[in-house]
């Protein structure tokens, strides 16, 4: 009965699929300016691009309000009426801010130019401008489900001369979570003004916005297509992507008429739901569906019913997702235990796919290391005893190349085209273009961590999975996961002091590192097996069954990267704030057996991608 339901209430949601979409309210705010005067300069582009986004958005169901060579005051007032209709709207509502004109980049902040602005130095923008980090507030206060911001403000800073940073283009915003950013051009480049009457990516990116069944991932790679090709590959749009829901400009799938399209409405139609039978329809209706699996992991936790009342195909899990051979000693995942059961020592997933979670205890200990600690760095002190104050479960694994790839088909999200690597030859971090997650340069297999990864790539991940699961996963702390790491010792590593047991218990650089590179003089003369990742769960666990903490891949997490450990918490909470790097713990397979230790710390610029960057996550209990 209830698939019979479900399959009826699929059929008419292809019929009334518009006055969903309409139920859903869309707001939109296009600033568009052009008329400057003085040493600014005038566009001709931009009036004339927020008429077209303008009409293309009101014809898939936008309310839009056009404001048109605005002053600062002007810009304000319509920025916060668009925060008011859509804190109106409420939580379902979708908000998009569309800007093209005059943008400026300072002190890596960014800056859309009112009409009228009296700009002569740096120091006067902060006060003449409106700082593109207002409207990100103005979307997250309003508390909509889907936040767009789209900035077609890389042209050319007309004031350069008169600045002391020459900074070209805007600098790189991170999409908080549940939102959605795009720059007609890379960040840092310059996008052109347009030889027609329209720029090259508000004419590509009104006729993309109106095509249906397209997911707005999907859309902006088209986009991103067509402007490369209109200008001769001088100029790529670029986009960073945080959101949790699945969003479509025209959800018009009749007029797509794909079985992918029937196949994502479907999914959109129940994927919050409570119900397994949602989810066993789905499986019905789709059983090579691009969603197969997430619903397959969903009617698992979801189900009540007794083991021989469940089909086959989705049959509880009880293995390890890693080979056997890799962690045979270890005691199997069960998926998603009692809340009662998950004590200290629990080895649980909440999802066939989600990486294996180990229960680790409340405790105390001792961060950072003694002035006597062969290897030790200034910035791992003082000493001091942290609290990690609850228990807490721990990826019993670093997230796999496999894991994070269903992340990426199931998100759509851009793995970027460049990862940094270290030659310790040059003393520095240099770019590698066309590398990614899929590709760093080196083969792996499907259980290899998951490398070339960034900060807002992890967070990603975390609220992904959350979303996924219901549950909240997060990035450790520093001191949470010092904490995992040493696992009740008090030495330099988890297996002692020394550093001859390296090639048991962690994969650093070894002689099959010193045969790829002879110049580097920082490895143990001993054979891991790998010169590069290995495998997770390769080497022996620490007392809290926890694999790879050090060696392998640095792993990031939540802190801001300070020069010592003078004024932290002491309650094993995250030392936020204004970053300029994160901190990353554990070392890596490039790395001798002096940053293979526990207190070693690191540290990445939130927006680099690093070949030995990967991820291990908290799941809060």
């Amino acid at each position: 009965m209830r698939y019979t339901w479900v399959a009826v209430l699929f059929g008419a949601l292809l019929s009334i699929l518009p006055d969903l979409a309409a139920a859903e309210p869309r707001i939109a705010l296009i600033i568009a300016n052009g008329n400057y005067k003085g040493d600014i300069g005038s566009l001709k582009n931009p009036v004339g691009d927020g008429k077209l986004m303008g009409d293309a958005l009101r014809k898939v169901g936008f309310t839009v309000n056009l404001l048109t060579d605005g002053d600062q005051r002007a810009m304000k007032k319509a920025l916060n009426d668009f925060g008011q209709a859509l804190a109106e709207a409420g939580p379902t509502a979708t908000g998009l801010f569309y800007y093209a004109g005059h943008g400026l980049q300072v002190s890596g902040e960014n800056y859309l130019v009112p009409v009228g602005a009296n700009i002569k130095r740096e120091g006067d923008v902060e006060l003449e401008a409106l700082s593109a980090e207002a409207v990100l507030k103005v979307l997250n206060f309003s508390g909509s489900k889907i936040q767009i911001v789209i900035l077609d403000a890389c042209r050319n800073n007309p004031l350069m001369r008169s600045f002391r940073s020459g900074s070209f283009g805007l600098a790189k915003i991170d999409a908080p979570i549940g939102s959605f950013v795009a720059y007609s051009t890379a960040p840092g480049s310059v996008a052109a003004d347009g030889k027609g009457s329209n720029s090259p990516f508000a004419a590509a990116l009104a006729t993309e916005v109106q095509k249906p069944g397209a997911s707005i991932e999907e859309m902006f790679r088209n986009v991103r297509a067509k402007v490369i090709a209109e200008t001769d590959s001088q100029q790529v749009p670029w986009d960073s992507s945080s959101l949790t829901a699945p969003f479509y400009f025209s959800k018009d799938f009749s007029a797509a008429g794909s079985t992918a399209a029937m196949d994502q409405m479907f999914w959109d139609s129940i994927k919050d739901s409570s119900d397994p039978a949602d989810f066993k329809a789905y499986i019905a209706k789709f059983p090579k569906g691009t969603f197969v699996e997430l619903a397959d992991n969903r009617l698992q936790v979801l189900r009540k019913a007794p083991p021989e009342a469940q089909p086959t195909q989705t049959a509880a899990v009880t293995e390890p997702s890693q080979p056997k051979s890799l962690s045979e000693d270890a005691p199997a995942a069960q998926l998603t235990p009692p809340s009662s059961n998950l004590k200290p020592g629990t080895v649980f997933r909440d999802c066939k796919d989600c990486p294996e979670m180990v229960v680790i205890p409340a405790g105390s200990f001792m961060m950072g290391s003694p002035d006597g600690e062969a290897g030790r760095a200034s910035d791992e002190g003082p000493q001091h005893k942290e609290t990690i104050p609850r228990a807490i479960a721990f990826s019993k694994f670093e997230v796999t190349l496999e894991q994070y790839k269903r992340f990426m088909d199931a998100t759509g999200r851009d793995p970027g085209a460049m990862c940094w690597y270290y030659r310790d030859e040059e003393e520095e971090w240099l770019p590698k273009q066309g590398r990614t997650f899929s590709d760093p340069g080196f083969s792996q297999s499907k259980t290899g961590p998951a490398l070339c990864l960034n900060y807002g790539d992890a967070r990603a991940y975390a609220a992904w999975l959350s979303k996924l699961t219901g549950q909240n996963y997060r990035l450790p702390s520093e001191a949470e996961w010092e904490y995992a790491a040493r696992a009740g010792t008090k030495t330099a590593r988890y297996w002692g002091d020394g550093d001859e047991e390296q090639c048991t218990y962690g994969n650093g650089a070894d002689l099959n590192w010193k045969k790829k590179y002879p110049k580097d003089p920082g490895f143990n003369p001993c054979d891991d097996g790998y010169a590069f990742s290995a495998p997770v769960g390769s080497f022996k666990p620490n007392a809290f069954g926890l694999y790879d903490m050090l060696g392998n891949s640095w792993e990031l997490t939540q802190d801001c990267l300070s020069g010592s450990y003078s004024g932290t918490d002491n309650k094993g909470a995250p030392q936020l704030g204004t970053c300029e790097k994160h901190a990353i713990r554990g070392g890596s397979y490039g790395r001798g057996s002096k940053f293979l230790r526990a207190a070693t710390r690191g540290g990445m610029k939130e927006d680099v991608r690093g070949v030995t960057n990967s991820i291990r996550l908290v799941r809060e209990l």
